[in-house]
């Protein structure tokens, strides 16, 4: 009976012990596992080195997380917080429901001279008839409705083609521009009092071309909302309508930029996005050096693929690109910066196919060519930028060479 008992009390103490062990071996884990979370939290390289948390959540939990920060609408309430975790928001969460319910149309199908107007307008300022931009953009033209979005600028003026005056006495104050046509005529500026497009209104259309998932149309509706803001802090004795800026405004225009950046990778996008300071930690700081490195090298990668880098001499290259960092950059940030490059890179594969599909080459040039129009391949460049991105573990599938009127008659 002693023997049982002894055996008894040694297979109880030697479980005690392997239960002492195990949460002593738990308790290390959770300690070894607290200090690499600890030492994750305060490596202030890492994108968590932000307030704004980089958790990710849908529209509706961002709104109730964050709606207790904020006092109506504030201007710089985002300074230095860096960006909210956008991969859960949706399009359908910011903008009315009535804007996805229209058809959209392909500027292709436009005569060259027309759909080069509307892809370069918002970048170069062309003028063009206000009845026949509206009636393209009634018509679905994503480029057009982006390009009524400028008047989110309500000092913006608004011209017409009025050879018989039907507008009243109007007087050509020597702008020339687009007609109804396409051709290229005197135009006549409206008076504020008959501008047939309030902020409004280009507001609505901005909204409308964001909703089209066309990347410079969701860059428009940056810009609307940008302007709205201007007129209203600065300019509020020119609106007639104000628009209520409710307190997520510039949360939206953050999540528009991101997306026009995600469906073109646009490169007066990434230049906003990179200058963007306010959003970053405090300057100076290491996360402040990584966001702006990662975007400038970005920035170089598409103005190379498009041709763009051609446009800008050495000195203004390199202001715009990695090569502004030299010897000013410790090896741990660049390394790092460079990481999350690739993540984005192989985060977003497609967007280099959908700047050469939907035309978003972005010179200055006259024309701008559609896919399978001679001198739209050339363009691109895929052979460089496979070169390049074969150090991201990225590759992309280039479009096939369209056949030459030459190549057919062989």
């Amino acid at each position: 009976m002693k023997s049982t008992v002894s055996l008894l009390s040694k297979g109880i103490l030697l479980a005690f012990l392997a239960l002492s062990l195990g949460a002593c071996d738990k308790l290390d884990a959770d300690k070894d596992e607290a200090k690499a979370t600890s030492a994750e939290d305060s490596n202030p390289l890492l994108p968590s080195n932000q307030i704004h948390p980089t958790t990710a959540m849908t529209w509706d939990e961002w709104v109730a997380y964050d709606s207790p920060n904020r006092n109506g609408f504030e201007r710089s309430y985002h300074s230095g917080k860096g960006y909210p975790n956008f991969s859960q928001w949706t399009p359908q969460d910011v903008l009315p429901a009535e804007v996805f319910e229209h058809p959209h149309r392909d500027s292709c199908e436009l005569p060259q001279e027309t759909r080069s107007y509307l892809r370069l307008t918002s970048r170069f300022r062309v003028n063009m008839d206000i009845y026949a931009l509206l009636d393209l953009a009634k018509q679905g033209y994503a480029e057009a409705q982006a390009t009524l979005g400028e008047f989110c600028y309500g000092r913006r003026p608004q011209y017409v083609y009025d050879p018989e005056g039907k507008y009243g006495e109007l007087v050509f104050d020597g702008v020339e521009g687009y007609g109804p046509d396409g051709e290229y005529v005197e135009l006549k500026r409206l008076p504020d009092d008959k501008k047939p497009v309030s902020i409004r209104d280009a507001l609505y259309w901005a909204q409308r071309g964001a909703a089209s998932g066309n990347a410079v149309a969701q860059f428009g509706l940056v810009q609307c909302m940008y302007n709205i803001d201007l007129m209203q802090t600065f300019h509020l004795e020119d609106v007639k309508d104000p628009i209520k800026l409710d307190a997520f405004w510039y949360d939206k225009v953050y999540y528009w930029l991101d997306q026009s950046l995600q469906s073109g990778l646009l490169n007066y996008a990434v230049e906003q996005r990179t200058n963007a300071k306010w959003m970053y930690p405090e300057r100076g700081s290491t996360r402040y050096d990584v966001e702006y490195y990662k975007w400038s090298r970005l920035w170089e990668i598409q103005a190379r693929f498009r041709g763009i880098g051609k446009q800008y001499d050495d000195y203004s290259y390199k202001l715009r690109s990695t090569q502004a960092f030299e010897g000013r950059l410790s090896d741990d940030v660049v390394a790092q910066a460079e990481k999350e490059v690739g993540e984005w890179l192989r985060g977003h594969p497609d967007v280099w196919r959908n700047i050469y599909d939907h035309s978003y080459a972005e010179r200055s040039a006259a024309r701008t060519l559609c896919p399978g129009e001679p001198g739209h391949y050339e363009e691109f460049d895929f052979t460089w930028l496979n070169k390049e991105l074969a150090q991201y573990d990225v590759q992309i599938a280039p479009p096939e060479k369209p056949l030459t009127e030459t190549d057919t008659k062989r």
